[in-house]
């Protein structure tokens, strides 16, 4: 039988620390909401999740209720259950991700003046889950299979032309689904061929625009009314505007696997596309460095993970090794 998390003696020992508690009932509420302010708006749900999943293996009912959780016990103690508990949670990336809420709820602890400095590091320390194995996860999308996802259809509808600019978004400049679907008028520069993008952690990053992205923007904003502020917003099967908001990225993911599998290319998921950009990018000797800040990643570990260039790239590759045998 697991012991709650709330009752635990981890926090307990924490709590009754000199400088730690608050005269607050529970500033539990207080820090969760830092957090989340320090966060992006299309990271919150994500880091929302992966915190409900680190909660969970070690106290179930506590991943359900975030905010009776007395975060201002939070200790090196609890963090080492949790990682521990996510050792079977799934792949190495979202078992990291849930950490990484996790020591981001504990920095909130520390602003707040909740958690010691020491403790807030020795948290920090905590190593993150290795990954093993074949690194590239994912799928690569062949020119072919391209091609045949962005195909106009016999109409080529208001509907069509919205999906192809996001499909474009996704593939030619590598944009997470959340970031695409929340893009504004504002964020987009035509004449400059930019956009700004707000990516994970509330980052910022301006994106080149190629022609071929670009003109499927064009051809999706020609058919928009200009007094709609949001470039993505949900239409209905007639390409009504349904209203003046961005579509949802799960709404974005679920466009994408229904016209993936409607062309007949099988599933192809969001990341699939970004994955298939930086792979590109890379094939034509885009160092990594700039193929990190188009995709807005913190690491460049992470995007040589999203290198899925096929093995007869690699093949070519060693070839123009010099070998004196």
């Amino acid at each position: 039988m697991r012991m709650s998390l709330m009752k635990s003696p981890t926090f307990n020992s924490v709590a009754a620390a000199p400088g730690l508690v608050s005269s607050h009932p529970n500033p539990g509420p207080q820090i969760l909401g830092a957090w989340l302010s320090g966060l992006g708006r299309s990271s919150r749900r994500t880091m929302t999740v992966a915190l409900k999943r680190a909660i969970r293996t070690v106290d179930p009912a506590a991943a359900e209720r975030l905010l009776d959780v007395p975060w201002q016990r939070i200790s090196l103690e609890a963090t080492l259950r949790v990682r521990v508990g996510l050792e079977a949670a799934g792949h190495p990336a979202s078992r990291n991700l849930s950490l990484t809420a996790w020591r981001g709820v504990a920095a909130a602890a520390w602003q707040l003046g909740h958690l010691q400095l020491d403790e807030l590091q020795r948290i920090r320390g905590v190593k993150g889950f290795r990954h093993h194995g074949d690194t590239g996860h994912g799928r690569f999308l062949s020119p072919a299979e391209r091609t045949r996802l962005f195909s106009r259809g016999s109409n080529d509808s208001i509907v069509e032309k919205r999906d192809r600019a996001i499909f474009a978004l996704l593939l030619g400049g590598g944009l997470r689904r959340a970031e695409a679907a929340a893009l504004t008028r504002k964020a987009l520069d035509l004449l400059d061929g930019v956009v700004r993008v707000e990516g994970k952690g509330g980052r910022v990053r301006r994106v080149p625009l190629s022609s071929p992205v670009k003109a499927a923007i064009t051809a999706w904003l020609v058919a928009l009314d200009p007094h709609v502020a949001h470039i993505f917003p949900p239409l209905s099967r007639t390409g009504r505007i349904l209203r003046d908001r961005p579509i949802s990225g799960a709404a974005v993911a679920d466009l994408l696997a229904r016209r993936s599998t409607s062309a007949g290319i099988g599933l192809v998921r969001s990341h699939d596309m970004r994955r298939t950009c930086a792979s590109d990018l890379l094939s034509n000797g885009v160092d990594v460095m700039t193929t990190q800040q188009l995709l807005g990643h913190s690491s460049a570990a992470t995007t040589l993970r999203y290198d899925l260039r096929p093995e007869r790239a690699r093949r070519v590759a060693v070839e123009a090794v010099f070998v004196p045998v």
